[in-house]
C-alpha cells in the first residue's frame, strides 16, 4: 500500500540559454543546453518522497531515451514507478512529453510544451486498483481532464483523499473542485476557478472551499500566495494563514510542487493541518534557495531541522496576508472601435499602475476599424503609452457588411468631435487577429483580453490560431443584456448586435470569460461634476476625454433624466485590472441570438439555477457581472486624475 499515489505528467525539460529571442529565420549562438527531469506530477512525486513520504507514481512515458531517464529519476527517489506506461502508438503520444525552454540573458523566458505521452487518457484497472489502496491521490492539470475526473471519481468511491493543484487551470477544471477534498491553486488560479473576477485571494478561498469536497463542509482550499505565504479556508470560512519564510531565492522553479508535495507527505503521516502548512512553508523556502526543480526538493530531516530553528532557513512567523487592493500585474490587450468610453477604458488601463497594455486592435462599430485604430494613436500620443503597438481590425462583421457607426452617440470621429493632433504614428503591419495571436504566445498564461467593441477580431483570430483560447489568462467583454433590456433594439446589446456569431464563437470557445453586460454599467455613471473635473485636469489626455464627455452626456441625458454618462466600456476594463469587485457575478451558459428575427443580438443566459445559489454548470459557462460590492465611478475618475 502506498500512503500517496501522484497521477501525473513527466516531462523532459530542455532548458537553451541564449542572448536574446531569435528572430524568424534566424540561427543564434546559445551560450548553454541543459536537460532536467520535469511535469507537474512527477515533481510532486519526488517532493513528497523526499518529505518522507511511501508514493506510487501513475504516469506515461515514450519508448525512448527521456522516459527511461525519467523512470530512473523515480527509481532513484525511492517512487514506485510501476504505474508508469510505455506509450507506443499512436505516433502524437508516442514520445515522452518535453518541455522547451529558451532563457534569454535578461532572463525573459518562452516555452513550448509538448505533451507526448501524457496525452493518453486511459486510466486502467491496475491504475485504479493502487489508487484505491492509497490513503492520498494527488492529481494536476497536465494530463487529460477525463482521465484526472475518472482518477478523483474512483479515489472518492473507495474513501481516499484526493488532491487537486489545478494548473494548468481552465473554466472547464472548476468542474473538478467537488471531486477534491483539497485544492491548492496559486492566487491566479483560485480566481479562475472560484468565478471571481476581482482576485481577492480571501474570496476565491472561501469560494472554492464551499464547493470543494461535494459542499460537504470539509473541503479545503490552501491558496498559496509565493513569498506572502497562503491563506487556507474550510469549508467556505477563512480557519489559517501561515506567512512565507524569509530566504534568499535562488530560483523558484518547483517551489509551489514541493509545497503540495510536503504538505500531503506531512497529512500522510498524521499531522494536523497547521503543522502540514508549517512544513509545506519550510520545505518550498528551502527549495527556492537552490537551482532547479527536483533537485532542489529537501529532505525529510532539512525539512525537521527548518522547522526546530537548527538549519540555516530563517523561520519567520506567520505575517498578515495581505493583497495589494488595485494592483495586479498584468499584459492588456484591448480590442476596441474607440468612441468615448473606449476612451475612457483605454485612459483608465494606461493610468493602472498595475497594467501594461502590451497592444490595442481596433475594429469596426461605433465609427470604422481605420477610424478606430487613428483615434487610439492620436490619444496614446497624450501619454506615455505612445509606442504601445496598434493594429487595425475587421471592417465589417463575419456574417454582413459594416452598417454604418453611431454619430449620434459618438459624433462624427467617434470621440464626441473632439479634434486631437494626429499622431506621428501609423498602425503596425498585419490586422489586429494577427497581434493578439503573437501577443497570446509571448504572454502565454498572462495575457488578458479585454474587448469593448464587436467581437469579430477575437473570433477570426479563434480561427487562425484555435490555440490561443488556452493562452491567455481570460477575455473580458463589455458586451450584452442579461436580465435588462438592450440599447440598440429592445433586447440587443451594441457590441453584440453588431456581430452575433462573432459572439457567439468567442463564448463557446473554451477560454475563461467575464461578460460585463448592461445590467451593471447602466448602473455604474459619471456626473457632470466627473466630466468638469477631467476637464480641469493637468494631463492633456484626461482634459480630451472630460471634453469627449460633453456630447456623450447630452446622448444620455433624455435617457437618465440627468447629464449622467453610463461607464460601459472602462468597467470592464477595471475588472480585468482588479480595480473593482463583483457581488454577484455567477458563472452560467450563455447563447447569442444569431437569428435574423427581432431577438437577433440578444444574450441569453441561463439563469435557472438562481435558486440553488448559482451553482457552476458543467461544460462551457461565462462570468455574468450583475453587481457590485461599490460604486465605480469615483475609482474611475481618480485613475483617469492620474493619467499622463
Amino acid at each position: 500500500m502506498s500512503g500517496i499515489v501522484v497521477l501525473g505528467s513527466a516531462n523532459m525539460d530542455l532548458v537553451v540559454r541564449q542572448p536574446r529571442p531569435a528572430r524568424p529565420g534566424e540561427t543564434m549562438s546559445g551560450s548553454s543546453f541543459a536537460t532536467g527531469p520535469g511535469g507537474k506530477g512527477l515533481n510532486q512525486a519526488v517532493a513528497a518522497a523526499r518529505a518522507g513520504a511511501d508514493v506510487a507514481f501513475i504516469g506515461c512515458v515514450g519508448a525512448d531515451d527521456f522516459g527511461a531517464r525519467l523512470t530512473r529519476v523515480l527509481d532513484e527517489a525511492g517512487i514506485d514507478a510501476s504505474g508508469v506506461r510505455v506509450i507506443t502508438e499512436p505516433a502524437d503520444r508516442a514520445s515522452t512529453g518535453i518541455a522547451a525552454i529558451s532563457v534569454t540573458d535578461d532572463g525573459e523566458n518562452s516555452i513550448v510544451v509538448v505533451p507526448g505521452a501524457n496525452g493518453d487518457d486511459e486510466l486502467t484497472e491496475t491504475d485504479a486498483a493502487a489508487i484505491a489502496r492509497a490513503q492520498f491521490l494527488v492529481v494536476q492539470l497536465e494530463r487529460p481532464l477525463p482521465l484526472v475526473r475518472r482518477a478523483l471519481e474512483a479515489a472518492r468511491e473507495r474513501g481516499v483523499r484526493t488532491v487537486l493543484t489545478p494548473a494548468p487551470a481552465t473554466a472547464d477544471a472548476a468542474a473538478l473542485i467537488p471531486l477534491a477534498d483539497i485544492v491548492v491553486p496559486n492566487e491566479g488560479e483560485a480566481a479562475l476557478l472560484s468565478g471571481l473576477v476581482d482576485h481577492d485571494a480571501d474570496a476565491s478561498a472561501r469560494a472554492l472551499s464551499g464547493r470543494a469536497s461535494g459542499g460537504d463542509g470539509t473541503g479545503l482550499a490552501v491558496v498559496t500566495l509565493g513569498e506572502r505565504g497562503a491563506i487556507v479556508a474550510c469549508g467556505g470560512e477563512i480557519v489559517h494563514r501561515v506567512g512565507a519564510r524569509r530566504v534568499d531565492a535562488v530560483d523558484t522553479t518547483g517551489a509551489g510542487d514541493t509545497f503540495v508535495g510536503a504538505l500531503v507527505a506531512w497529512l500522510a503521516r498524521g499531522a494536523d493541518l497547521e503543522e502540514a502548512l508549517e512544513a509545506a512553508t519550510a520545505a518550498a523556502a528551502i527549495a527556492v534557495t537552490r537551482e532547479g526543480a527536483a533537485a532542489s526538493m529537501p529532505s525529510r530531516d532539512e525539512i525537521e531541522a527548518a522547522l526546530a530553528g537548527e538549519a540555516s532557513v530563517p523561520d519567520a512567523a506567520p505575517q498578515p496576508v495581505e493583497r495589494a487592493p488595485d494592483l495586479i500585474p498584468a499584459p492588456v490587450y484591448l480590442d476596441t472601435d474607440l468612441g468615448i468610453d473606449d476612451a475612457l477604458a483605454l485612459g483608465y488601463l494606461l493610468a493602472h499602475p498595475g497594467v501594461e497594455v502590451v497592444g490595442v486592435g481596433s475594429v469596426h462599430g461605433n465609427l470604422d476599424a481605420p477610424q478606430a485604430a487613428r483615434n487610439v494613436l492620436d490619444l496614446l500620443a497624450l501619454t506615455a503609452g505612445r509606442g504601445i503597438p496598434v493594429a487595425v481590425g475587421a471592417s465589417d462583421p463575419l456574417a454582413a457588411p459594416y452598417a454604418g457607426g453611431a454619430p449620434h452617440v459618438h459624433g462624427d470621429n467617434g470621440i464626441g468631435g473632439v479634434v486631437l493632433d494626429r499622431s506621428p504614428d501609423e498602425p503596425v503591419s498585419g490586422d489586429a487577429a494577427d497581434l493578439l495571436i503573437r501577443l497570446a504566445h509571448e504572454h502565454a498564461g498572462r495575457l488578458r483580453v479585454v474587448a469593448i467593441g464587436p467581437l469579430t477580431n477575437l473570433a477570426i483570430a479563434l480561427e487562425r490560431d484555435p490555440a490561443i483560447a488556452g493562452l491567455v489568462d481570460g477575455v473580458w467583454v463589455m458586451g450584452g443584456a442579461a436580465l435588462v433590456p438592450g440599447n440598440i433594439t429592445p433586447t440587443g446589446e451594441a457590441n453584440i448586435f453588431h456581430d452575433p456569431e462573432a459572439a457567439q464563437v468567442v463564448l463557446e470557445a473554451g477560454w475563461p470569460v467575464v461578460l460585463v453586460p448592461l445590467d451593471v454599467t447602466m448602473q455604474n455613471r459619471f456626473t457632470s461634476a466627473d466630466r468638469a473635473a477631467l476637464s480641469a485636469a493637468p494631463g492633456a489626455a484626461t482634459r480630451a476625454i472630460g471634453e469627449m464627455l460633453a456630447l456623450y452626456e447630452e446622448f444620455y441625458t433624455p435617457i437618465f433624466g440627468a447629464p449622467d454618462v453610463a461607464l460601459h466600456d472602462p468597467l470592464a476594463a477595471a475588472l480585468a485590472a482588479g480595480g473593482v469587485r463583483t457581488a454577484l457575478a455567477p458563472r452560467v451558459r450563455v447563447v447569442v441570438d444569431t437569428t435574423d428575427g427581432p431577438g437577433r443580438g440578444q444574450t441569453i443566459c441561463d439563469f435557472r439555477g438562481m435558486y440553488r445559489g448559482h451553482p457552476v454548470p458543467s461544460g462551457r459557462s461565462v462570468e455574468v457581472v450583475l453587481e457590485l460590492t461599490e460604486p465605480f465611478a469615483p475609482k474611475l475618475r481618480a485613475r483617469l486624475l492620474e493619467l499622463r
